[in-house]
């Protein structure tokens, strides 16, 4: 026989006896699963694991954005689920760094060490940091309007 406990509480469908259960979980978290299972003399052996229910990540990383400080699109950062913090490095069109920050959980306003920067395509090497221990690189370009 096996017992099964979802660790899902306050679920109706917490519990199973069948021998490969499905559950679904309604939230994201940590869910800790228990089984036993007894033979027919009555030896049982208990297993227990810890399984992460997780949105998918899905990365998006804006082509274009306006810091202009209305409020609306201020900063170029990496959106998604599950996302950590991300290094960045913003670059001119001739290669020259002028932006960049490691564990950045905001992103670029549009200001280098010297200032504002003017309007243009800059390019992007991002690294993003996600919350299950995974990470991404990202290249591309972005077009800076104010």
């Amino acid at each position: 026989t096996y017992n099964w406990d979802f660790g899902d509480f306050g679920s109706a469908n917490n519990n199973s006896t069948a021998p490969s259960p499905d559950h679904v979980y309604p939230n994201t978290g940590i869910y800790s699963v228990t089984c036993i299972a007894t033979n027919s003399t009555g030896c049982s052996d208990t297993t227990e694991l810890d399984v992460r229910v997780a949105l998918p990540e899905n990365i998006f990383i804006p082509n274009t954005f306006t810091p202009d400080n209305d409020g609306q699109n201020d900063l170029f950062r990496v959106r998604g689920n599950n996302i950590l913090y991300a290094d960045m490095s913003v670059f001119d069109q001739w290669g020259k760094n002028v932006w960049g920050a490691e564990k950045t959980e905001t992103g670029w306003d549009g200001l280098s060490p010297k200032g504002t920067v003017p309007v243009g395509t800059y390019n992007y090497a991002i690294k993003v940091y996600l919350d299950n221990g995974a990470t991404s690189y990202h290249r591309g370009s972005i077009n800076l309007i104010r």
